[in-house]
């Protein structure tokens, strides 16, 4: 099933091909360009790059390879929110994202241990004296 996400994943990208994209890198820096090249490995080439680093200095680079093992993130056009690559997989993709966030609800052990009432017995104790 991996597979078919990053199958997913990398025709999206090739079909972004040409589209000004914005992809955040994990060591905190941004680039914002064409995408002109994507590998089998999911490698993206930028031309006309825009770079923020982490430390928020700017600069203009012609052509940019962002390896994919150090992508974070990859901001779409919005015109890739109707694309069919997302809809056909959407409800499936949403059903595993729904699932990721679930939380169990934290527990109290003390709360449960407690019972007989003691824990507010000990309050008012407190504030009495």
């Amino acid at each position: 099933m991996a597979e078919d996400n990053s199958d997913l994943t990398l025709s999206v990208l090739a079909e972004a091909s040409g589209n000004v994209v914005k992809v955040e890198m994990k060591n905190g820096s941004t680039y914002r360009g064409k995408v002109s090249i994507i590998d089998k490995a999911g490698n993206i080439e930028l031309t006309n790059v825009s770079v923020q680093n982490r430390d928020s200095s700017l600069s203009v680079e012609e052509r940019v390879l962002l390896r994919n093992a150090q992508v974070r993130l990859i901001h779409l056009p919005p015109e890739f929110v109707n694309s069919p690559l997302l809809n056909t997989h959407s409800a499936q993709t949403l059903n595993r994202l729904k699932k990721s966030l679930r939380r169990k609800a934290p527990t109290n052990k003390a709360a449960k241990k407690d019972h007989s009432g003691n824990k507010e017995k000990k309050r008012l104790k407190s504030l009495r004296l």
